[in-house]
């Protein structure tokens, strides 16, 4: 090994390139100089020039000679193709899935190993991603910076649902740009910020060892005073060893809590930096002018000493990766030429051959290692019109068959899937571990298990129906290489469903509201809860609009329904997952709504042959006026019939021809279409005789009280006393009538200007209206009593 070292004055300038441009120059104070610039970034439009002055005279000449190896050692296959992307991360957690970044904003996901692609962010400009590191499947941070403000935003965000969703920008920096993360595990992070011009803060690590989700859980470290600027790929070992390079090489024990610097390895400068362990590792540079070539440098003792050049390549080393100290490959290209490829080496990165000739700046690489025989590497790269992914997959092949139970299939209805993932001809064993089962681009089941022939089943029922594009992707063990099969089309057709149509209240009456309920179930072999609308129907009429179901039902309410017969039926309007269906219909009957009568005079008592007028009104009790007619009675004998209703309900009649007595009057209300027929209570009209020139006074009515200070108000299951007091004393003529309301409680003579009612039955609880009617005689003119309100207590004895 040869240790280098690199001395001179460190001075900067700027290049006038309508760039906004930074350079760390390093070189001679006397002699002829070069300018070497390493690249660009943000690759496509303005941007910074990274660069450095140098003695032209410093660049190495020469280098070892490439091995020239088999064409068939490593078969790179080109897997894909991201338009208008320039890739300049990628990162796989999983053999199959993977994720990429792109500047402008953009991140990508794929779940088949790389062949095909989705978009999952696209930000725009002015947000630059450069690095990604997903943790495992759904935990994924990203960084980059928004190249719009001054000072720069270097930020990073993160997901947790495998880039379904993503917080917002978490600033780490304000001073330069963030590049690339890494993490060593699932707490202890690190990502590397540049200055972005001349004058700002040299370059700087931010890190984190409490998992990094918010801006307080990162600390800046300015990791080299003198130093300018890193290549975007660095070394994190998972014990904690760090390592970046570019116009300084340094090195962290600590995850990058503290540095130690020194120049550079190459006499131009470093690069991308990679250790597979704490002695074996390599740097690589390159630049784009004045020529356009690249390097790599290796190191076998943790980077005590370091080895020439091994590589000198027709364009820039963007990325190096190693499986083990002898297995690995140098990435690179140059977007500007178009030129660029994959170089691999088999003995430590001593000697290196052309693996593939892209013709794209191969800017990303990632790799999946289960063993020498068994492992997956991706690379990506890009030029002016998007981003390409190639893909190199040793170990041993699988085929991936798919088989449904049932198809096509109603929705609801219990599908089980098989996968068979069969091995080569000449087996080693049959394939074991797991299997995902998929639906599209959503993962149905996870983790399914091999059985010990390779098999797996998945039972599940389609909530919606169509074409239903279903693969399986294995993930592969020590033997066999992961796979994703072909998909198969699982048909789903919509289910059958009944619906049935009840109501709340049958018979109703006119007024009343009736709620209709319609159920509508999904009929076997489909399941589930129907969705769509009903419509309900009286008869050939709809009953509103249609209403959606919720949880399989719909109801409609109504109080506007006429009285009479209604055939009521529901019909479910069906949806692209559930049939339509119609209820058998049902009758709905609607009576009459009630109507109450009440009839008053004007006169009461009334002399004998005196003008006495009565007026029934007839009140609805739900809805609006009555109409109709009224008939009056005076006990079984029709007065009038046929009194037309006025607008508000009342109808009145006038008669002089009542005899002398007490005549009980009543209204009967005929009916309309609308409400029902019904009679008003009795009113007591007392007609007096004109030979009876007495005057009776106002009728005194008593309860005998069963106890002192409770007059009026009789216990529970007792009975009581009424008593009518005529005054004054009209002898032994006459009858007094006692009333409950309506309801006549009995009759009784005058004797001694008194009138004693026992009542044997008991009054019911709560509140009576009690009166007591004269009939008048001995001279006597009629009268009635001031009602009494008694109060039927139900308290106990």
């Amino acid at each position: 090994m040869k240790s280098h070292c690199l001395f001179g004055l460190v001075v900067v300038s700027f290049i006038a390139l309508n760039l906004l441009a930074f350079c760390t120059v390093c070189g001679a104070a006397q002699g002829k100089t070069a300018h070497y610039v390493s690249g660009r970034t943000p690759v496509q439009g303005p941007g910074h020039e990274i660069a450095v002055d140098l003695p032209a005279e410093v660049k190495p000449t020469s280098a070892a000679a490439p091995i020239e190896l088999s064409s068939s050692v490593n078969n790179w296959r080109y897997i894909g193709y991201l338009s208008s992307a320039i890739i300049r991360d990628i990162s796989f957690p999983t053999p199959l899935i993977g994720y990429a970044v792109s500047e402008n904003g953009q991140v990508w996901k794929t779940i088949d190993g790389g062949v095909s692609w989705t978009e999952i962010m696209n930000l725009g400009f002015p947000y630059e991603w450069e690095g990604i590191q997903a943790l495992n499947a759904n935990d994924v941070i990203i960084s980059g910076f928004i190249d719009s403000f001054t000072p720069a935003r270097g930020i990073i965000r993160w997901s947790h649902d495998g880039g379904a969703s993503w917080t917002g920008d978490i600033r780490l920096t304000s001073t330069g740009w963030l590049y690339r993360v890494r993490y060593s595990d699932n707490l202890n992070g690190l990502a590397f910020e540049s200055p972005t011009a001349q004058g700002a803060p040299p370059n700087a690590a931010h890190y984190t060892s409490d998992g990094g989700q918010t801006a307080p859980d990162w600390t800046a470290d300015t990791i080299d005073p003198n130093g300018s600027w890193f290549g975007n790929q660095f070394s994190l070992l998972p014990n904690g060893h760090a390592r970046a390079s570019g116009i300084s090489y340094c090195d962290s024990t600590n995850g990058g809590v503290n540095w130690s610097c020194r120049r550079h390895i190459d006499p131009v400068f470093d690069g991308e930096t990679f250790f597979v362990d704490d002695l074996n590792g390599w740097v690589a540079g390159g630049e784009i002018s004045p020529n356009v070539e690249g390097w790599v440098h290796r190191t076998t003792d943790g980077g005590a000493t370091w080895s020439d050049r091994t590589l000198d390549s027709p364009w820039p080393i963007r990325e190096i990766r190693f499986l083990n100290p002898q297995l690995g490959w140098a990435a690179g290209g140059n977007i500007f030429s178009g030129v660029g490829g994959i170089y691999f080496s088999n003995d430590g990165g001593q000697s290196w051959s052309l693996d593939v000739d892209t013709g794209h700046e191969m800017d990303a690489c990632d790799t999946k290692f289960t063993s020498l025989s068994n492992y997956q590497v991706w690379c990506a790269g890009y030029n002016n019109s998007g981003s390409v992914v190639y893909r190199l997959r040793v170990g041993n092949e699988v085929g991936t068959t798919l088989f449904s139970s049932t198809n096509p299939a109603k929705v609801g209805q219990p599908v089980t899937l098989q996968a068979v993932i069969a091995g080569p001809p000449t087996p080693i064993g049959f394939p074991t571990g797991t299997v995902d089962f998929r639906d599209g681009n959503t993962t149905i089941a996870s983790g399914v298990p091999l059985d010990i022939y390779g098999n797996a089943t998945y039972t599940t029922a389609f909530a919606s129906s169509g074409i239903h594009s279903i693969t399986v992707a294995y993930s592969g063990d020590l033997n066999y290489l992961p796979a994703v099969s072909q998909p198969f089309n699982q048909n789903v057709t919509a289910a059958a469903t009944s619906t049935s149509v009840s109501s709340s209240i049958n018979p109703s009456t006119f007024g009343q509201q009736i709620t209709f309920t319609a159920t509508v179930s999904t009929l076997a072999p489909g399941s589930g809860t129907p969705t769509g609308a009903v419509q309900f129907y009286d008869g050939g009429a709809t009953l509103g609009a249609p209403v959606a179901l919720t949880g399989g039902t719909a109801s409609y309410a109504s109080s506007l329904l006429l009285p009479g017969q209604h055939s009521i039926a529901a019909v479910h309007i069906g949806d692209a997952n559930f049939l339509g269906s119609t209820s058998s219909p049902f009758t709905q009957t609607v009576n009459k709504a009630p109507a109450a009568v009440m009839v008053v005079t004007n006169a009461n008592p009334s002399q004998m042959g005196q003008s006495v007028g009565f007026t029934a009104t007839v009140s609805a009790l739900v809805g609006g006026v009555p109409t109709g007619t009224v008939d009056f009675k005076d006990g079984n004998t029709t007065l009038t019939t046929g009194q037309a209703l006025d607008g508000s309900g009342t109808a009145s009649f006038l008669t002089t021809t009542l005899t002398a007595g007490a005549h009980s009057i009543t209204a009967v209300y005929s009916g309309d279409s609308l409400y029902a027929s019904s009679t008003s209570p009795v009113l007591t009209q007392v007609i007096n005789n004109p030979g009876d020139t007495g005057t009776s006074s106002a009728i005194t009515l008593v309860v005998t009280p069963l106890h002192p200070g409770q007059q009026n108000s009789i216990e529970r299951g007792q009975n009581a006393t009424l008593t009518a007091t005529v005054s004054p004393s009209p002898g032994t003529n006459g009858t007094v009538v006692f009333r409950d309301g309506t309801n006549v409680l009995g009759t009784v003579p005058v004797t001694a200007s008194l009138a004693t009612l026992n009542l044997t039955t008991p009054l019911s609880v709560g509140q009576h209206t009690i009166q007591a009617i004269y009939s008048g005689g001995g001279g006597f003119q009629g009268n009635l009593s001031t009602p009494l309100t008694v109060l039927h207590s139900p308290r106990p004895r």
